[in-house]
């Protein structure tokens, strides 16, 4: 014989009339948002006949049917909150996430998840988006929450949340997720910045190992992690492997080298650059220069300022501009040459007129 348990769990005829009349609502609200293009403003001259606060299960009925078109789900949400008192919890958040995602609104998702994210936990907030990815897109569930993972890890690794980016990691390989290129710089970059170096190459070697294609962004990403390692001899051997190809990359490891007084091997570095068709830049030879002079290297520095003249870096005249140059220098970071420059113009007795303030203030 049936429990007196079973028997309570059967609806009310109350609970059953409020189903039925909450569905044909839904039905209702969404036929009217999508075959009219001004659904919303109807809807708006009619609030008195709708329900105030607006139920939660009523919100996600109507984004059930209107979620294949994101723009109206989006409007309505938005709608919703401003004018029928709806105020929307972490799975409300994340099925309209998971619909602005599934249509490439990503810019639209970002500007609900910021404030989500910073007040949620990330395994509530993952949690919840794997239940409405898999409620709302049945055939296309893998796709959603490859691309919702991928995008949640980004933010949280550009807000930065060190914490909430692992866990997302974490559950993209859980869920067999291959990481984007973005999300996966945006981690590495986060973990480099964050001095978690080891976890910087534990993430990078799963990410490899699970499918995730690097690009420039990548490998700029290592050499700058082998060059706060100290590993500049690997990073300079990554340079040379061919897979960097952005000046950055050479920029950093000059810089490094520099840093550390190895002139000869940030030369040999400057030379490979060239070598490889890159046009040397003002902020690469001007690393070079501000370490010689903090060493008090002149020689060296009086070969890079003629190196920037005949590269056509600096003018060939530079009595002519050197408030200019000493300003360039400054916003570069540059201070030891700003100041030699200066110095100099001193010398010289020629008007500086912006160059004062700005070694003065060091930038």
């Amino acid at each position: 014989m049936p429990s007196c348990r079973f028997f309570s769990h059967i609806p009310t005829p109350v609970k059953w009339r409020r189903a039925i009349a909450q569905r044909n609502l839904a039905v209702q609200i969404s036929s009217l948002l999508i075959h009219h293009k001004n659904g919303i403003s109807i809807l708006r001259s009619r609030t008195s006949l709708l329900p105030r606060p607006l139920p939660s299960s009523l919100l996600r009925r109507i984004l059930k049917q209107t979620h294949s078109n994101p723009d109206v789900s989006f409007r309505f949400f938005l709608f919703a909150r401003a004018h029928l008192s709806f105020n929307p919890d972490l799975v409300d958040f994340s099925t309209i996430a998971a619909i602005l995602v599934a249509g490439d609104q990503f810019s639209s998702v970002a500007h609900l998840l910021y404030p989500v994210l910073r007040s949620h936990p990330a395994p509530a907030l993952l949690d919840s988006l794997f239940y409405s990815s898999n409620y709302f897109f049945h055939s296309s569930a893998t796709t959603v929450l490859s691309k919702l993972l991928n995008f949640v890890l980004e933010i949280y690794s550009t807000l930065p949340s060190l914490c909430g980016a692992i866990e997302t990691f974490k559950r993209i390989k859980d869920f067999q997720v291959v990481p984007s290129k973005r999300s996966c710089n945006a981690l590495l970059d986060l973990l480099c910045s964050s001095g978690e170096f080891r976890i910087a190459w534990l993430v990078y070697a799963s990410a490899v190992r699970i499918g995730a294609m690097m690009d420039g962004g990548s490998w700029t990403t290592l050499a700058r992690l082998l060059c706060k390692e100290g590993k500049l001899h690997k990073a300079e051997m990554l340079l040379n492997s061919g897979f960097c190809r952005r000046a950055s990359c050479y920029d950093l490891v000059i810089k490094c080298y520099a840093r550390k007084r190895h002139f000869s091997l940030a030369i040999r570095v400057l030379n490979g650059m060239e070598e490889r068709g890159f046009r040397t830049r003002l902020s690469t030879l001007s690393s070079i220069l501000d370490e010689s002079c903090r060493f008090g290297d002149f020689s060296l520095a009086g070969l890079m300022i003629k190196e920037m003249i005949v590269g056509g870096l600096l003018p060939v005249f530079p009595s002519l501009d050197f408030d200019w140059i000493v300003r360039r220098f400054c916003e570069l970071g540059k201070t030891f040459a700003a100041m030699l420059i200066f110095e100099k113009a001193q010398r010289r007795n020629l008007e500086l007129m912006s160059a004062c303030t700005c070694v003065s203030s060091g930038h």
